[in-house]
């Protein structure tokens, strides 16, 4: 008797993302939610197409953000294919409306398996492929509005994608650089920050230098965190929105700086 669990058969299924790790915990997933013939993968969006075009699987799960094509173009340049499709994403849910409006489903990262299986019956009752105008239109809407900095930072095997908007301030620690994540951004990566191997120095680079003050050799502070400052023996201190009782410490050098764009406590 066929397993409840299993909601539909495929004959191919194609998984298209950066991260080998999501590749494979997607795979292990879609084992225990579906049959299917041939499982194969695609690392990028110019992969996805050639594979796209290839094999012409009947389900894609197709992650967003990758470097290069994203995957938004790849879906977009094999829109002449029949194929049903699954966007992937760790985009915020100011996006998802986007989804909801459109019939076009999404699994927000991380993945887990009951919300797989609710997407997999959404799109088994479609039946139908997702028109170009929709797809062209939740283009529109997510690239219209999401223009901010990332920071890519290596966690093991993975490659963590982070926000600007998700830190709240960076901290070296002897070589190496603490990012402390807001409310949000622990919410979005389940964890309270992310360690990299590279200095404070490069990850302070690849952020814009107006939103994320250095004020300190040590820290550099999302200036949409900061409310106020304080004064302790004569040595300034930061209160942080999301973290109130955290004290972030200011040279002198750009105590000044700090003087005349917040308030005191």
């Amino acid at each position: 008797m066929k397993d409840k669990t299993m909601l539909t058969d495929y004959q191919t299924i194609l998984i298209v993302d950066d991260e080998p790790a999501a590749r494979r915990k997607l795979e292990s997933m879609l084992t225990k939610t579906c049959r299917y013939e041939q499982l194969i993968q695609a690392c990028d969006g110019d992969d996805a197409v050639e594979k796209i075009r290839q094999y012409r699987p009947e389900l894609v799960f197709m992650d967003i953000q990758m470097p290069g094509m994203n995957g938004l173009q790849a879906a977009l340049l094999t829109r002449e294919e029949n194929y049903q499709l699954i966007m992937v994403t760790a985009f915020d849910n100011y996006a998802m409306d986007a989804f909801d409006t459109h019939a076009v489903d999404y699994l927000l990262k991380p993945v887990t398996l009951a919300r797989l299986s609710q997407s997999l019956e959404k799109v088994a009752a479609l039946h139908q492929r997702i028109p170009e105008a929709q797809l062209q239109l939740l283009a529109d809407k997510i690239y219209g509005q999401q223009e901010e900095q990332q920071l890519a930072v290596r966690k093991g095997e993975a490659t963590v994608i982070i926000n600007a908007s998700e830190v709240c301030y960076l901290e070296a620690l002897s070589g190496y650089c603490r990012i402390v994540l807001t409310l949000k951004g622990q919410k979005n990566h389940n964890t309270d920050s992310v360690l990299s191997d590279a200095p404070l120095e490069f990850m302070h680079q690849q952020l814009d230098q107006e939103q994320f003050l250095r004020v300190h050799r040590k820290y550099a502070v999302n200036s949409e965190q900061i409310f106020a400052y304080y004064s302790v023996m004569r040595r300034m201190y930061l209160k942080i929105r999301d973290f109130p009782d955290v004290a972030i410490p200011v040279s002198r050098r750009n105590a000044p700086m700090i003087k005349g764009r917040w308030q005191t406590v």
